[in-house]
């Protein structure tokens, strides 16, 4: 990656991939080992932004964004808002 773009997740996103390392691991038809060697690489790549660190103004602003198409996905909008990055 280049040094001047840099890769955000939310803690959600962060959440999600242990929610569904099985499931990923299924999927991507990697082994186990091969699997935890990814997620280590990438989770030292990117910036974590803890959801505690958003406002709660960035957080209704999201969830309205998205309250008709997928409410699940207001945290990663919000993510996304607080980094300023493309939606």
């Amino acid at each position: 990656m280049s040094e001047s773009h840099h890769l955000y997740i939310s803690d959600t996103t962060l959440i999600e991939i242990f929610r569904y390392q099985k499931r990923i691991i299924r999927l991507s038809k990697l082994n186990d080992e091969a699997f935890e060697n990814l997620k280590t690489v990438t989770i030292q790549k990117v910036t974590i932004i803890w959801s505690s660190f958003i406002s709660d103004d960035l957080v209704v602003e999201s969830y309205k964004l998205v309250k008709k198409i997928d409410l699940t996905d207001f945290a990663f909008v919000a993510t996304t808002k607080f980094v300023n990055g493309y939606l």
